[in-house]
């Protein structure tokens, strides 16, 4: 992951985690991310990170406000 987002051109500082931050909280707040509901009952949510480089596809996992798992597709 964090050489996934290194080459976008998010690091793992102040700023980088902020940007991380951001994208998943918009996610879970943004009713047209989720991309499906499990059997048991979590949510899959997805979005796009953009960094200075590029971007990634962001597929997050929610259990009601916690998040479970994320996984990054894209990226070198």
């Amino acid at each position: 992951m964090e050489r996934q987002l290194n080459s976008i051109g998010i690091f793992d500082n102040a700023s980088g985690r902020k940007i991380v931050l951001n994208n998943l909280t918009e996610a879970y707040n943004n009713l047209s991310s989720i991309l499906k509901v499990q059997e048991n009952g979590r949510v899959v949510r997805e979005s796009l990170l953009s960094g200075a480089n590029g971007v990634v596809k962001v597929e997050s996992i929610w259990d009601g406000a916690k998040l479970i798992t994320v996984t990054l597709f894209g990226g070198k």
